[in-house]
């Protein structure tokens, strides 16, 4: 969770605007909140352009190498970029899995005035600036980022980074108020929220599932020990003519297998499914949550399972011997 909070919103505060009168408004109500004092500031022009790879064409940024150093220096990363030359960038977007890692790709990039194609050096794994509208962003070099500088096709994001961010709500209620309502606001507490939200999502699926599936899994074991009782006549019969107890047993965990591997397969699926949806819908990777509950519901329901072989084989080969 921490590293997905400094993956979207690495600063306090941030917005964006070209009105600086705002950015004196904001910090005059930092000024009012000791506890939540102000550590760093930084601001980045970030230049609308639109990438074109496999056909498809979406909008991105860029940013200037210079730029990026800067914040990535106000942000404490190690990272500094270094392009050998005018055709290469970097890309800054966080990636899910190693399929969306973009690095090695040739991309073009264009813009009402100018298009170039580019190489993507490097790919990554977080967002120069809270994350607004903007996702996709591309380090350039700073006279290829002049070239494709227009002040009409550029987005200011201004961020601040304060003390305490766990215990700013006054302060943040404050400059919601005070910022206009066309000046779009990220800020920390917004991310802390979805993660808890989030959290808590999860913990009523986890929970609401775990009753079900003891409910389910008491349900069919009790059910097929009364089905045990009702055929141990055939299961008599079937000894009767040279069916060995082990045959007798085999039968009965294929038998019961199906029997419990049915409800599992869609219960696996249905969370497979709930994952996909969460990661297009909200935006959320909660893979590693799912996968760890699936194990869990797995174990669960092979304990059933067992128990349930075990028990349907005593009470029919008792009574067949």
């Amino acid at each position: 969770m921490a590293k997905e909070n400094l993956i979207s919103h690495p600063f306090s505060y941030s917005y964006i605007t070209n009105d600086r009168a705002i950015d004196k408004k904001v910090e005059s109500i930092i000024s009012k909140y000791p506890e939540n004092r102000l550590l760093k500031s930084v601001e980045g022009e970030f230049i609308r352009v639109y990438q074109k790879s496999n056909d498809k064409t979406k909008e991105v940024y860029l940013i200037s190498e210079s730029k990026f150093n800067e914040i990535a220096k106000i942000r404490g990363l190690k990272d500094r970029i270094h392009l050998a030359d005018d055709n290469e960038t970097v890309l800054l977007k966080y990636y899910r899995s190693k399929d969306e890692i973009a690095a090695g790709k040739v991309i073009e990039l264009s813009s009402k005035n100018r298009k170039q194609k580019f190489k993507i050096v490097a790919h990554k794994q977080y967002y120069a600036m809270n994350i607004h509208k903007i996702n996709a962003t591309f380090v350039v070099k700073d006279n290829v980022y002049n070239k494709y500088y227009d002040k009409n096709n550029v987005d200011r994001i201004k961020g601040y980074k304060v003390e305490n961010e766990l215990n700013s709500k006054e302060m943040t209620r404050e400059i919601i108020k005070a910022l206009p309502r066309d000046v779009e606001l990220s800020y920390f507490l917004e991310n802390i929220s979805i993660i808890m939200f989030s959290g808590m999502f999860l913990f009523i699926g986890v929970f609401l599932g775990l009753v079900f599936l003891i409910a389910s899994g008491s349900i069919i074991y009790f059910k097929q020990l009364t089905e045990a009782n009702e055929e141990r006549q055939r299961y008599l019969i079937l000894k009767n003519i040279g069916v060995s107890k082990e045959e007798i047993k085999e039968s009965i965990a294929k038998q019961i297998g199906v029997i419990f591997g049915f409800p599992l397969i869609i219960g696996i699926s249905h969370s497979l499914i709930a994952n996909i949806m969460n990661y297009k819908l909200f935006n959320l990777n909660i893979k590693g949550p799912v996968i760890l509950t699936m194990v869990a519901y797995i174990l669960i329901y092979l304990g059933y399972y067992f128990l349930t072989v075990n028990s349907y084989n005593k009470i029919v080969n008792s009574k067949t011997v």
